[in-house]
């Protein structure tokens, strides 16, 4: 929580076979058999099947996972935005403003 309020930071890692987008809990360092790690909790957004109103809209749509663990710092990529589709699920579209950065987002179609 930051100021009483909930932060939901999302970026994409490399998990060594691909991007993977996850939720940021907590970034840390800490120091461990005499080296200083930079690590971060996070967990794991999972694509789900779309409908026909997110290939419309040309969107992929993301549920959030239970599922988390600690990654090195240096495995995130880039900073990402996670809308929420308000259609009674809890999903979420990776949003095409990546961060600013549309060429990024036309670049993650293909690899998502």
């Amino acid at each position: 929580m930051v100021y009483g309020t909930e932060r939901f930071d999302t970026v994409l890692i490399d998990t060594g076979d691909n991007l993977q987008v996850v939720r940021l809990h907590l970034i840390f360092e800490i120091e461990a058999f005499k080296q200083q790690w930079q690590l971060a909790r996070v967990t794991y957004f999972h694509p789900t099947s779309s409908v026909q109103a997110d290939r419309v809209l040309g969107q992929k749509r993301f549920a959030a996972q239970s599922v988390g663990e600690f990654i090195h710092l240096a495995s995130i990529v880039w900073l990402c935005y996670l809308s929420p589709v308000y259609d009674g699920m809890q999903d979420f579209y990776l949003s095409d403003m990546a961060a600013g950065d549309t060429d990024l987002y036309c670049r993650l179609n293909s690899v998502l």
